[in-house]
């Protein structure tokens, strides 16, 4: 009888024997490194050897061509295993089904609570309508609005396209859609219709949310398809935990309560721009898989440099177009520029590989991209134009619009995207992060000095200036650019799960980062190290921990933005569903009777692929058969129960409105700030330890490329 998932849809009749694609090596030791031949001062014995192993493996891809003949319907007899993987994966009816399930949750959340953001973005959408382009940095309303536009030119075009498009102007000719809502209104006087609201909202929808699931898409295509592709084609079973796996990061990230309740109640982009953030994280983790990839198909000497040749091209371009959708990202929102020192890194480390044995025949050094500096330095100067043209480009149409007072205008959008002298170190909902701690700290002291008042700006311990602020980011970040240079300098065709999980960590550490130390965050900044921790909880037990400890501190932390009681049920609802399904699904990838159902990283051992160091953690994480909710996570759930329940109704009954006001708020803040903290030192530790300990070739790779020879300078 065949086994179904109790929680996943069957993933269908399976190929048969005869229809699957026999693997181009085999499993035992004598095939290791059978793929490149011996120098020329090797002994004659060992050349015997490596031709019989040649032929050996000529035999086999001759009969992978048969085979392919013979079944050209198979899916397995695909060249092609990636696009069999999101094919065959993620069939276009889940996709679908996904989609259109989570279209219906957030169309139901229309009439729900909307923040000052949504007037914010209603402004922007008259000033791109009715202003002039030298004006959209300038104009305040005449000084009756604080909705400016301060976010980068990029998002300025975003807001002229949903503005100025054929769609906006037929709603409003036929009067579907009244036009007050493109108006330039004061604060005073900004109420609009339902219409507006209906249409904003589904901006939201039908473009911010597109944009998201192309990236999550990209993502378990990119960050999965190199453990597929290194499990045997006859494992239909570990394939399978596979597909689990993958399915549970693509529910987990659509249906995540937190983007929910930012850009679907509060109001906000959030999800279009992490999924430009995610597309580009997918293209830099697919130039990892590239070297692989080539490797186990070329067979003989002449096919092998011709496609190590392909793949430095495939790869350079991949990792050019990652680069440049990230900085792309940053001329939407400059927020996102604290995780360049770990793109910059990575590719300076990719461009300064020092010129070692080729690790193939055909050209490739020491890191599997370039085989002299010439190389490195032609992708370094085109990666670096790039950039620089893709900073440029979007402020050059404000500085042509006043050529006159180009440094003015240009002056004005800095001012609005960097406002230090308008803002205070926090907001005014603490964030929960380092400096909650510090402002805390500071509140307390002033209270054992019988202060009288609290200044924001003032402070008891020490005043924290942007300056300052920004050296403690740069200190607390060296780590993270560490790790991504070595991520770089390490042979790519070693290990890449390991630099995969390791480029990805970095991320999340960077996001953290940046949370924990930027000055004037935001809590919804905490999004940007979740949504990419998504996609190592399924990989294993630790990771799963992580993430669903970050979750639930992040989005107990967003809370407060519903502060409403008619909106009270629904963010209880929204994150205790989503902490259920996050719990129910990661249970069921990491839930073990042995050793061999424990996740992506069990599964790759299980295969024996180079060995247990192949996994980015150690193998001892995956023996816990325990729940993934510790006794102290469990202490955490009912501490947040206990918070939540004084902040929504004991703190009036025992204060008022009118004492105390702030309590809750810091209540909450603190609290979080003192679980994020600790997330944020495990991940580092687990970057720390992914990108430090050593790598060990795949079972693709020969033994012998690594030796050298006696008479080799």
């Amino acid at each position: 009888m065949e086994r179904r998932s109790f929680i996943f849809p069957a993933l269908g009749k399976q190929p048969s024997a005869a229809g699957r694609r026999p693997p181009l090596l085999e499993e035992n030791d004598d095939d290791v490194g059978t793929r490149t031949p011996t120098s020329s001062s090797a002994a004659g014995g060992a050349e015997e050897v490596n031709n019989n192993k040649m032929d050996k493996m000529m035999n086999n891809k001759k009969n992978h061509q048969d085979n392919n003949n013979n079944n050209k319907t198979s899916p397995l007899s695909s060249s092609s295993s990636s696009s069999y993987m999101m094919n065959s994966f993620l069939p276009f009816p889940f996709i679908m089904f996904i989609l259109v399930l989570s279209m219906i949750v957030k169309i139901l959340l229309i009439p729900s609570y909307r923040s000052t953001d949504f007037d914010v973005h209603r402004n922007w959408l008259a000033i791109t309508r009715h202003l002039p382009l030298s004006t959209w940095y300038f104009d305040d309303v005449g000084g009756t609005t604080v909705h400016t536009l301060d976010y980068p030119p990029s998002f300025a075009y975003f807001e002229y396209f949903l503005s100025n498009n054929l769609i906006t102007e037929f709603l409003i000719q036929s009067e579907i859609l009244n036009e007050r809502c493109f108006q330039l209104l004061g604060d005073q006087d900004n109420d609009v219709g339902m219409d507006c609201v209906i249409f904003q909202r589904l901006t939201v929808v039908l473009v911010g949310d597109m944009v998201y699931l192309w990236g999550v898409l990209a993502m378990c295509q990119a960050f999965h398809s190199s453990c597929q592709n290194s499990i045997s084609d006859h494992s239909l079973e570990k394939k399978k935990r596979m597909v689990e796996s993958m399915w549970a990061a693509m529910i987990l990230a659509v249906f995540n309560s937190g983007l929910i309740l930012l850009d679907h109640v509060h109001f906000q982009y959030n999800g279009m721009l992490l999924g430009i953030l995610l597309l580009s994280i997918s293209f830099v983790l697919k130039s990892m898989m590239t070297l692989e990839e080539k490797s186990k198909t070329s067979l003989d000497d002449l096919v092998l440099a011709s496609a190590t040749r392909r793949t430095i091209s495939t790869t350079m371009k991949r990792e050019l177009i990652g680069s440049l959708l990230f900085v792309w990202l940053v001329t939407f929102k400059h927020l996102y520029m604290t995780l360049g020192p770990v793109y910059l890194f990575y590719m300076l480390g990719r461009v300064c590989q020092p010129t070692t044995r080729a690790v193939v025949q055909g050209g490739v050094g020491g890191g599997g991209q370039f085989s002299n500096w010439k190389n490195g330095l032609q992708f370094f100067l085109l990666l670096a134009i790039s950039v620089l043209l893709t900073v440029i480009l979007p402020f050059i149409p404000f500085l042509v619009s006043d050529p006159v007072n180009y440094k003015r205008q240009l002056m004005q959008i800095l001012s609005r995207l960097f406002p230090f002298h308008q803002r205070g170190l926090c907001h005014n909902y603490w964030a929960g992060n380092v400096w909650a701690l510090y402002m805390f700290v500071d509140k307390v002291c002033k209270k054992l000095l019988n202060a009288t008042e609290y200044p924001t700006e003032d402070a008891t311990l020490f005043k924290v200036t942007p300056f300052i602020a920004a050296i403690f980011l740069l200190f607390a970040m060296i780590p993270a650019m560490i790790c991504s240079w070595m991520i770089a300098r390490k042979p790519m065709n070693y290990s890449p799960h390991q630099h995969q999980h390791g480029f990805l960590y970095c991320i999340v550490y960077a996001s953290m980062t940046s949370f924990m130390l930027s000055y004037h965050v935001h809590e919804k900044a905490i999004m940007t190290a979740i949504v990419p921790m998504i996609f190592l909880s399924v990989t294993d037990r630790t990771s799963a921990r992580l993430f669903l400890r970050m979750s639930t501190l992040g989005h107990f932390g967003l809370l407060p933005l519903l502060y409403k009681p008619t909106e009270l049920l629904l963010k209880i609802l929204l994150h205790s569903c989503y902490l259920v399904l996050s719990i129910t699904l990661l249970e069921k990838i990491h839930h073990t009777k042995s050793l061999s159902s424990s996740g992506i990283c069990s599964i790759l051992e299980e295969e024996n692929i180079g060995s247990t160091l192949s996994c980015p953690l150690p193998v001892q994480s995956d023996l816990d058969t325990g729940p993934l909710l510790k006794t102290w996570d469990k202490i955490g759930l009912g501490i947040m129960a206990s918070i939540l329940l004084y902040t929504e109704s004991l703190h009036l009954v025992i204060f008022g409105h009118d004492k105390m006001e702030f309590l809750p708020l810091l209540i909450t803040s603190v609290f979080c700030a003192v679980g994020l903290i600790m997330c944020w030192f495990q991940c580092g530790l687990v970057m720390l330890h992914v990108t430090l300990k050593p790598t060990v070739a795949s079972r693709y790779e020969p033994s012998s490329t690594v030796q050298e020879s006696p008479h080799h300078t």
